[in-house]
């Protein structure tokens, strides 16, 4: 869990807080492909940019994943 809050606070202090809410899923799954081939030969390798290891990104897009595919309940007023 602090692996997966270690990136998102990256992504919010990259781009903006929140603004993970309005991607499009298919982001989030090609970004998880990318770090996972990523640590294919290498499964303790680091993103260049970041600077963390694939694994903690590929813990983050499945846990974004996870809240951005549930179902939503709507409201009956």
């Amino acid at each position: 869990i602090k692996d997966i809050a270690t990136v998102r606070e990256y992504g919010d202090n990259h781009y903006a807080p929140g603004t993970w809410r309005q991607v499009e899923p298919e982001r989030f799954i090609d970004a998880l492909i990318r770090h996972a081939l990523a640590m294919v030969d290498y499964p303790r390798s680091k993103d260049t940019e970041s600077g963390m290891e694939h694994y903690k990104h590929v813990a983050a897009k499945a846990a974004i994943l996870c809240e951005l595919l549930k179902p939503r309940q709507v409201e009956e007023f």
